[in-house]
């Protein structure tokens, strides 16, 4: 088979200048090298007119990579929400989906409604890095005047959250700052209460999914990994 094989190529490369007598071979094998060897040889012709005159290689068509959005909004959704792994979206989703009412809105209150999401929400500043750091050091955040220092402790609806007398010289000077720049990225939500001149909140009620706009809007079976 080699070697008829090879006297086949041989044939070919002889008549490779023309296709007008390829309506007289009969032997298919003979048709696919003739045609196999024509296209090399006219594609290394044009190559070679092409590049008479100019120095640079062929230039090869490149594809161009397609963003898979729906992956990227998944990573944002989980580096957003800082301090969870993928596991635990799935144990909030269960938990979610055995309580009353609806599925949607007891999701986004177990994590819109901890401690960490909502000191971020009360745009103090926008380096929730920082925040969870201000979050963890004691005697900085007060619940109904008990210090919490946990970033998902779950705030319950109507409880004051009370921030440190020292920080609110600091937090005024951002927020004027940011004012003035027009660097505020987002609006206070909804479902928060907030007074920056006595520096307290309180959750006026369950987060919606409409609510949730920034960063980005809450994909709930993405997040738990059902995609």
């Amino acid at each position: 088979m080699f070697f008829f094989c090879r006297n086949l190529k041989s044939e070919v490369k002889r008549n490779i200048n023309s296709l007008t007598d390829l309506y007289l071979i009969r032997s298919p094998y003979l048709k696919f090298f003739y045609r196999l060897y024509y296209e090399r040889a006219r594609y290394k012709n044009f190559l070679s007119k092409r590049l008479v005159y100019k120095f640079q290689g062929p230039s090869f068509i490149r594809r161009r990579k397609k963003f898979n959005w729906r992956f990227i909004s998944i990573r944002l959704t989980r580096l957003y929400f800082l301090t969870f792994q993928d596991f635990q979206y799935r144990s909030l989703c269960k938990r979610a989906a055995k309580l009353e009412g609806n599925y949607e809105v007891n999701y986004l209150r177990f994590l819109e409604g901890r401690l960490l999401a909502i000191i971020y929400r009360l745009n103090y500043t926008h380096n929730i890095f920082w925040i969870l750091r201000f979050v963890k050091t004691k005697f900085n955040v007060f619940i109904n005047f008990e210090p919490k220092n946990s970033i998902n402790y779950l705030v319950p609806v109507g409880d004051l959250i009370l921030i440190n007398k020292k920080w609110w010289h600091l937090f005024d000077w951002n927020l004027r700052l940011r004012l003035k720049r027009k660097a505020l990225f987002f609006n206070r939500p909804k479902y928060l209460f907030i007074s920056y001149k006595c520096h307290f909140s309180y959750l006026m009620r369950s987060p919606h999914k409409s609510d949730i706009i920034y960063p980005f809007a809450v994909d709930l079976q993405r997040i738990n990994g059902y995609y």
